[in-house]
């Protein structure tokens, strides 16, 4: 049993990124809702206040994290937490998590992101609109929003790697990468 396991690992693993979809098929989502994700950026922007970045998903609230049914913090695994506890904690009501929970399925979107500019890094808002395999082997897109202008349109293939940025409109783009 232990040596068919890495096997399950390694087949799961192929054919979750193997057929990802196209830069068409991500980018429709925007054009099909752009109204909803310019509601997903004004809400995060005004639920993140004074935090630096601030995040609410279907999987993952500010610092908490779903997994196995059941919310964690980040730093603390091992206390069980209910989704009323979390969305105490960081300041959220259930209704205004049920008004995310609805552009999420208006969008095709799982998450949203929100960090304030920095020295480094312009003020911008990340939402999650696709992912598959793990983070250092998987693919993922982002419809994103930055304050300045987005970064240049680019593509880059290498032996199924790739990443690109297709601009759409009013600050928005599509990041889009394999790896």
């Amino acid at each position: 049993m232990s040596k068919r396991f890495p096997l399950s690992l390694a087949a799961l693993l192929l054919a979750s990124c193997s057929n990802p979809p196209s830069t068409n098929e991500l980018t429709a989502k925007y054009s099909a809702a752009p109204d909803a994700f310019e509601n997903l950026k004004k809400m995060i922007v005004e639920d993140t206040v004074q935090k630096e970045c601030f995040v609410v998903g279907l999987d993952n609230i500010g610092e908490y994290w779903l997994g196995g049914g059941e919310w964690t913090h980040r730093n603390d695994y091992e206390t069980k937490l209910s989704l009323s506890e979390v969305l105490k904690s960081v300041g959220l009501t259930r209704e205004r998590y049920g008004e995310y929970k609805v552009l999420f399925a208006k969008t095709g979107s799982e998450r949203v992101r929100f960090c304030h500019a920095s020295k480094f890094a312009p003020q911008r808002v990340m939402v999650l609109v696709y992912r598959a395999g793990l983070a250092v082997s998987g693919c993922s897109g982002e419809i994103n929003w930055q304050q300045e202008a987005p970064p240049a349109p680019s593509g880059r293939h290498d032996e199924g790697d790739f990443s690109e940025i297709t601009p759409l409109s009013n600050g928005w783009y599509l990041k889009y990468e394999c790896t």
